[in-house]
């Protein structure tokens, strides 16, 4: 006998972006069984008829250290009942700060938590109090330290290159930290709202592996040129291997921008809401959660199967979770139940331009590490 069956759901099958109808028996913490499993039951059983049954979604970018940052939300309150089993910190603590975040939020939370290191040693501590951006500030010791002592969570550096940081962002920031990522041999993550160089040289400058953060952003200079198509420098680092999250947030994001590049093909690696606390975004309009951010991208234009792919399998290959993010026997048993309800729905970007939707998925039931961890009322 297992100890939960998922009966009767359309099961995404996110290693090839398909649907089908089967069970999904775990049993512990793993999944045990996928397919028709009429014979065998389970100590608890659950109808998933007409709904999803998915990998615990994944949050590729957003700000989780609480007490000692104001910009962090609280991991498990926020992420759970979103259906979201594992995320990746986008940056919140440096040097100075990253082991009170390991002790506070990466230990004590349910959900799998991951993350950026900050090149800037204090890393951002409110949504008024900005990164260090003298490069000479940079500590590269201390930060192959942190890297060494912390290996497999911290899977990437974060660079914020940002005119909204500073009016006079140094130039070479990105040079800079491109040579100590090399030198960690890890990946940087560039967020690029408003930047202090044209996007194209940026995605130039970036290696196979590193992420465009905010591709649709739509401040300043934007990843599509003046006759409003992708930059050709911006294709060439796709293509490339650079990788691209769409990161909303609430001022990251603009629909002109998504549009125009959605419509070309160009579409992001992940999808991610840039949640945090302050002033910004989680459970408050234009971001939300991520289910919220996923369905925008379906009323984009985008597949349902290509949204969760983004937020499920590309987020787990990319962060090192090899047991995650895809329903067979022997991974782990986070799993998202979501029903999709279909109304109509406004969708904001930075400047308060909306588009309209028609569909919303909404979480129903998240299960991390074979427990569940969150069920919906109407989800008896």
């Amino acid at each position: 006998m297992f100890d939960v069956v998922f009966r009767g759901g359309q099961v995404f099958d996110s290693a090839r972006a398909c649907w089908k109808q089967a069970d999904v028996a775990v049993t512990g913490r793993r999944i045990e069984a996928v397919g028709p499993l009429d014979r065998e039951a389970g100590r608890v059983e659950l109808d998933c008829t007409g709904k999803l049954v998915c990998p615990g979604l994944m949050d590729s970018h957003l700000h989780l250290f609480t007490q000692a940052s104001d910009e962090g939300i609280p991991p498990d309150l926020c992420l759970l009942p979103n259906g979201i089993t594992s995320a990746v910190d986008g940056g919140t603590a440096g040097v100075s700060t990253y082991e009170a975040f390991h002790q506070i939020n990466v230990q004590n939370s349910y959900a799998s938590i991951k993350a950026y290191l900050n090149v800037s040693s204090l890393g951002m501590l409110h949504a008024r109090v900005f990164e260090n951006t003298r490069v000479e500030d940079y500590e590269p010791e201390r930060i192959l330290e942190t890297v060494r002592k912390h290996p497999g969570e911290i899977i990437a550096l974060k660079l914020r290159y940002s005119l909204d940081l500073d009016p006079h962002m140094p130039v070479q920031a990105l040079e800079r930290c491109l040579e100590i990522a090399e030198q960690a041999g890890l990946p940087l993550v560039v967020h690029v709202t408003n930047p202090p160089v044209d996007m194209g040289v940026i995605a130039a400058a970036l290696r196979p592996g590193d992420v465009f953060c905010h591709c649709f952003q739509g401040k300043g200079d934007t990843i599509l040129d003046a006759g409003g198509r992708v930059k050709p420098a911006v294709w060439e680092a796709k293509r490339r291997g650079v990788l691209f999250d769409a990161c909303n947030g609430t001022n990251n994001y603009c629909h002109d921008v998504a549009r125009a590049a959605l419509a070309e093909g160009f579409l992001p690696d992940f999808i991610s809401t840039d949640g945090s606390h302050v002033f910004h975004s989680f459970y408050k309009p234009k971001c939300f959660a991520l289910p919220y951010i996923l369905s925008k991208y379906i009323a984009l234009g985008m597949s349902v199967e290509d949204v969760l792919e983004r937020a499920t399998t590309r987020v787990a290959k990319f962060a090192g979770w090899e047991r995650k993010g895809v329903l067979e026997p022997g991974y782990d048993a986070d799993i998202a139940v979501l029903s999709v309800e279909k109304r109509d729905v406004s969708f904001e970007d930075f400047k308060g331009d909306a588009i309209s939707g028609q569909m919303l998925l909404l979480p129903q039931l998240t299960m991390k590490a074979g427990t569940i961890v969150y069920r919906n009322l109407s989800f008896t």
